[in-house]
């Protein structure tokens, strides 16, 4: 059996955006990553765990099984798709490690005046398989890569400036 689950958030950036004279400097999405507990429904084997090799042994995921896209429909307003959420590929999210995104340059676009003319600005984040579809998956051995995810937030760091002052960054 292949499969894939996504999970996609929306932060309110309303606080944000009313801050006077600022500039963003970083925004990292994190969140806590296990192994789902309860492998046993999607494999059905009592001895499964939802972090294993091809060999059905379990296995460390350094860099967790999830992967932060920037979905490209406006899915709080409109509903969400029939299937996999479409994303944008630029602005780009990058791991720093398990439970950990920068997502700077797409917060920019949503939240801020980074995006360019013509540019999707993306609506929120989607936590997922690296895997984009189930084509992708050969289901021939015994390779699961299935997390639990909680607590998911994102950290905006940004700088304020006296008296209306902007430094535009270097």
């Amino acid at each position: 059996m292949s499969f894939i689950v996504e999970h996609t958030v929306g932060f309110d950036t309303g606080p944000y955006r009313q801050i006077p004279s600022k500039r963003l400097d970083r925004v990292v999405l994190t969140y806590d990553e296990a192994p789902f507990a309860a492998c046993t429904v999607f494999v059905g084997s009592p001895y499964s765990n939802c972090w294993q090799g091809g060999s059905g042994a379990a296995v460390d995921k350094p860099t967790g099984c999830v992967t932060v896209r920037v979905p490209n429909i406006d899915w709080q307003n409109r509903g969400g798709p029939k299937g996999l959420m479409p994303f944008n590929t630029k602005p780009g999210t990058t791991q720093i490690r398990r439970g950990e995104w920068d997502v700077t340059e797409a917060f920019r676009w949503q939240a801020d005046t980074g995006m360019p003319i013509g540019g999707n600005p993306g609506f929120g984040f989607t936590l997922g398989s690296p895997f984009t579809s189930t084509k992708q998956l050969s289901a021939e051995d015994n390779t699961v890569c299935v997390s639990d995810v909680k607590n998911v937030r994102l950290i905006v760091d940004y700088t304020t400036f006296p008296d209306d002052v902007f430094v535009q960054p270097k």
